[in-house]
């Protein structure tokens, strides 16, 4: 009697940090290829492709490292985290930018014949939640709430550099009993084209909004990603309105803003009309030359030296570093010592130095690059170490077993953190 191959352990809907733990039965005993596939919010496909030796009829995903394939540790998720973009064959960033599930087709297959295949399903949210629109004529966002009655501590959730709104990220912490206001401050409907001059009386606007909102405790948190970091550290020294701030990969410093998608010397923010004074970014003769070899050669591009000779030709640092001694309440950061973007373990530890509160908590990971957490990142999306744009490869640093490490410590401990300061 022929048993038919099956994978135990798997879902018809995995939560998007959920660790997959999962067993392939009844294999025969030669090479087993396991093909994954899924689309992101712009149509691109990225897929995976690992081979496995079974043992006794069987793999453990967890405890086998494929044989060859697109990772090389044991571990289920990876048949995720590795995937390649499919029509180029190589990293890139997964584009996510709506609540929906994501769809994952599987197939094991051994000599070119398929023995098992299924679809699969990646959520953001377990538990019920309710997303409404909240616009006023300079404003556009988007609040998830909790669809079981109550009040519920309020969380805004600040984009980096795209200046997006992260509903999917907003609709994943909703699920964990917060209500969330997905704000986007630039690039976005009835909002500036470009990040230069965002009053930051807009996000005080908001945090008030918030504050009163019918489902809210009345206690707000911030949580921003890189640039997103930034403002969020910055809100927190001018305002005294939130129980506590998350920034992941921070900046210690107010930098310039952006200007069709790359920074510009312009100013990123103003207080009472007054522009804020900033870090601008310069460019060496070498960087440049350098950054046009990289280009024309179709090799990754780090930004990481850009910024740390900014920093060392600046002679006004003090005047435009961030006051975090100012934040009353508890902070938590998140950086990688392999951040290819900007120097964000430096400046979590330059923060540190400022910092007295009993309740603040530094995460920093050694080989870990730029994307290592919520909002941007979950163990179950590809690792965005590395964005093609056209000819040019953006390098955000990392490893992927780093990185996906930083991802499974940093996201439960950020929604612990939240609950804890609630």
């Amino acid at each position: 009697m022929i048993l038919l191959v099956y994978i135990e352990g798997l879902k018809e809907e995995v939560f998007i940090d959920e660790d997959l733990k999962l067993r392939i039965k009844n294999c025969p005993e030669e090479l087993i290829t396991i093909i994954t596939e899924m689309k992101d919010d712009n149509n691109k496909i990225f897929k995976s492709v690992n081979e496995y030796m079974p043992n006794n009829n069987e793999v453990n995903l967890d405890e086998q490292s494929p044989v060859k394939g697109d990772y090389y540790t044991a571990d289920s998720n990876g048949i995720l985290w590795s995937m390649k973009e499919k029509a180029a064959g190589r990293k890139d960033y997964f584009e996510k930018n709506n609540e929906l599930p994501i769809l994952v087709s599987l197939r094991v297959m051994a000599e070119g014949k398929v023995l098992y295949i299924t679809d699969f399903k990646l959520i953001y949210y377990r538990k019920p939640v309710r997303k409404l629109e909240y616009s006023t004529s300079d404003r556009k966002g988007l609040l998830f709430e909790p669809k079981k009655g109550g009040e519920f501590p309020a969380v805004i959730l600040l984009s980096g550099s795209d200046g997006g709104c992260k509903a999917e990220s907003a609709a994943y912490l909703a699920s964990h009993n917060f209500l969330v206001y997905a704000l986007p401050y630039f690039n976005s409907e009835n909002l500036p084209k470009n990040l230069e001059n965002i009053p930051l009386e807009y996000f005080k606007e908001a945090t008030e909004y918030l504050k009163n909102h019918e489902r809210c405790d009345g206690n707000v948190h911030l949580v921003g990603y890189s640039k997103g970091a930034e403002l969020a550290l910055l809100l927190g020294s001018v305002y005294d309105d939130y129980k506590s701030i998350i920034a992941g990969a921070p900046g210690a410093y107010i930098t310039s803003g952006m200007r069709e998608g790359v920074f510009a010397p312009v100013k990123s923010w103003t207080l009472d009309g007054v522009p804020l004074p900033y870090l601008k970014t310069r460019f060496s003769p070498s960087l440049i030359f350098k950054s046009f070899t990289n280009y024309f050669r179709n090799k990754p591009m780090s930004f990481l030296e850009i910024w740390t000779h900014s920093l060392k030709k600046s002679s006004k640092l003090k005047n435009i570093m961030i006051d975090v001694e100012n934040i009353s309440c508890p902070i938590m950061l998140i950086s990688g010592a392999d951040d290819q973007l900007w120097p964000s373990s430096a400046f979590s530890e330059l923060i540190r130095t400022q910092r007295t509160h009993p309740k603040d908590i530094f995460l920093d990971f050694q080989d870990a690059g730029h994307f290592i957490a919520f909002p941007y990142s979950f163990v179950n999306i590809p690792v965005m170490s590395f964005m093609q744009s056209g000819k040019m490869t953006l390098n955000f640093g990392g490893n992927d077993s780093s990185n996906v490490h930083a991802v499974r410590t940093a996201n439960p401990t950020i929604v612990d953190f939240l609950v804890g300061n609630s």
